[in-house]
């Protein structure tokens, strides 16, 4: 007789098979769909799947560049260090630009992250 230890590992190993199989499936149409637009296109699916990482790394940074230049426009600056110079000298309230200028540079980061993935393509 099983107990419930068991019957409970029998359920959950089945539940698992079934997710599997569904990701499985899941994959083998996505393949079909990217091997389809690659023949439509005349070319290999690697070069789709690589032309669309690429297109969707540059709409990313596109993204982070766009709220960059709005924090810049925000204050009349160009960059980031024009921001922090405008701080410490006064010219503009420490409090909430500070906390803009550290939006800033982890904007700035996420930018150079996303040209690092570019390159790496």
């Amino acid at each position: 007789m099983e107990n419930k230890v068991d019957t409970i590992d029998a359920a959950y190993k089945e539940a698992r098979t079934q997710i599997l199989y569904k990701e499985v499936l899941n994959m083998k149409l996505k393949t079909d769909i990217i091997e389809d637009i690659a023949k439509k296109a005349a070319l290999p699916p690697e070069k789709v799947i690589s032309e669309s990482l690429k297109a969707y790394l540059l709409n990313k940074k596109r993204a982070y560049m766009l709220e960059r230049l709005d924090i810049l426009a925000r204050y009349g600056v160009s960059s980031a260090k024009e921001l922090e110079n405008k701080i410490k000298t006064g010219g503009l309230p420490e409090h909430p630009v500070w906390e803009d200028m550290i939006d800033l540079k982890n904007i700035e980061t996420e930018i150079q992250a996303v040209e690092d993935d570019i390159k790496r393509l």
